[in-house]
């Protein structure tokens, strides 16, 4: 993966090989947990996330008449509040549609 701007027309790809094997351009990777994208934006990773806080605001939603108010609290902030924290400082600039989606979705859960 090789990181530039999207404004180049004309991206460096370079060749690059272990053990006599020639390894895979990729334009996106998965690192630490956070989807990187080779013109440094974050659409992929927000959209992952956003795919993930949907599926846990369902089970919270689904769960509020099976258990205690204790144990959805502890369910939030495990599964869906630990993961949007996680990586939020270098999003930045991740575009007022991508935040409202995932805003909206933390609203559901309520």
């Amino acid at each position: 993966m090789s990181f530039h701007n999207r404004q180049s027309k004309f991206p460096i790809k370079p060749q690059v090989s272990f053990n006599k094997l020639n390894l895979e351009y990729t334009a996106e990777t998965k690192f630490l947990g956070i989807h990187v994208m080779e013109t440094l934006n974050w659409n992929s990773h927000v959209q992952s996330l956003a795919n993930k806080l949907s599926k846990v605001s369902f089970m919270i939603k689904s769960s509020k008449g099976i258990l205690s108010p204790y144990m959805i609290r502890n369910v939030y902030f495990t599964k869906f509040l630990a993961p949007l924290r996680f990586g939020i400082i270098i999003w930045k600039r991740i575009g007022n549609e991508l935040s409202i989606r995932i805003f909206r979705i933390q609203k559901k859960g309520d």
